[in-house]
């Protein structure tokens, strides 16, 4: 079969082998079992439409974010609302800080909008730094900002003060800024770090994909206090683009707090142990607050794992990086050592 575009994320265990999948960052707990009693139990129910409002959804996450729930919009996944939010402003010109993920730039370009880039540089860590606020002062007519919180794929965390005042410099020159948080439950200190949308010109993006292993369900959601820019969202695409099940899983997820403490200590401990045994074979390895880590190797890798059934995320297609930065999910002991292993032998 051709494909008229290539696949540029992780995750693609269907055109190559693939024993133990590093490339995709999902929770290594797997499904809750919460979630999938409701799923096995509502199976007769999946011959009815789903509800287009996503109404007991939309009340649960309110509920569980603590805001309004006419805040709350819906989708098909944290990608299906990245496109619908840069259809609806359709901005001019937008602002992105890279590497990060590609899909904000794909949908700016949907739109022809002008996309300026922030080149996070590797001699500061890739970290955003305080000259990103000189950067929107300095660009005329902005008027759309994708933040990734941590970053997709250096692992890198915005400081709350610095974040504080993006968000008063966004306000001040009425820019939409897109606050992409759908890593940023794995941090244990996560509360310190999460925004509540009180100011109408932030949209907070969230997913259950990552934290609930939801990947295939999609489901996704934002939270803004912009009533006007709710409306055109729910308004835009398809009628009913979040299914009985991913409804329902969602529902369901939300009750999972046993399970997210646990994802959140194993992530901690994991990814803690998996940095150091990645900087003993010889890699230079970023600090992460996500669950996935991101490191650099001088010695090719991705062809040489996936012949022992292994896939990472090859990171030189992300624009602002070159060939040699990898990343690679945090999973469980068992499943990190076999990945130490294959790298051991393969450099």
């Amino acid at each position: 079969m051709n494909h008229t575009s290539p696949y540029l994320h992780g995750g693609d265990i269907y055109s190559q082998p693939v024993q133990a999948d590093f490339s995709a960052n999902v929770s290594p707990l797997g499904l809750p079992d919460g979630v999938r009693q409701a799923l096995m139990e509502s199976l007769d129910g999946w011959s009815a439409y789903p509800d287009p409002q996503c109404r007991e959804l939309v009340h649960a996450i309110a509920k569980k974010e603590q805001v309004p729930a006419d805040w709350v919009v819906c989708g098909n996944g944290a990608a299906d609302l990245i496109y619908r939010l840069v259809h609806v402003v359709s901005p001019g010109r937008a602002l992105l800080a890279v590497p990060c993920f590609s899909e904000y730039e794909k949908a700016l370009e949907e739109v022809d909008a002008e996309v300026c880039h922030y080149i996070r540089r590797k001699e500061t860590g890739f970290a955003l730094k305080e000259d990103f606020l000189t950067r929107i002062e300095q660009e005329h007519g902005l008027q759309m900002i994708f933040l990734c919180q941590p970053n997709n794929p250096t692992g890198d965390v915005i400081q709350p003060a610095l974040l504080a005042q993006i968000i008063s410099t966004c306000e001040k020159r009425q820019i939409v800024l897109v606050l992409d948080e759908c890593f940023l439950e794995f941090l244990p200190e996560y509360e310190s770090y999460h925004v509540k949308p009180e100011t109408a010109c932030v949209v907070i993006l969230k997913a259950f994909t990552k934290l609930y292993a939801m990947a295939g369900l999609r489901l996704g959601y934002t939270l803004c206090s912009d009533m006007a820019l709710n409306a055109r969202l729910r308004q835009y695409g398809s009628c009913w683009n979040v299914s009985v099940p991913a409804q329902i899983a969602g529902v369901a997820a939300l009750q999972e707090t046993a399970y997210v403490d646990r994802v959140r200590r194993l992530v901690a401990e994991e990814r803690d142990f998996l940095g150091r045994e990645l900087q003993k074979l010889g890699f230079t390895v970023h600090p992460s607050g996500a669950n996935f880590l991101f490191f650099y190797s001088a010695t090719p890798l991705k062809d040489r794992l996936l012949e022992k059934g292994i896939a990472i995320r090859d990171c030189a297609n992300y624009r602002g990086l070159e060939e040699g930065y990898y990343r690679v999910a945090v999973r469980t002991r068992v499943e990190n050592q076999m990945l130490i292993r294959a790298l051991r032998e393969s450099i």
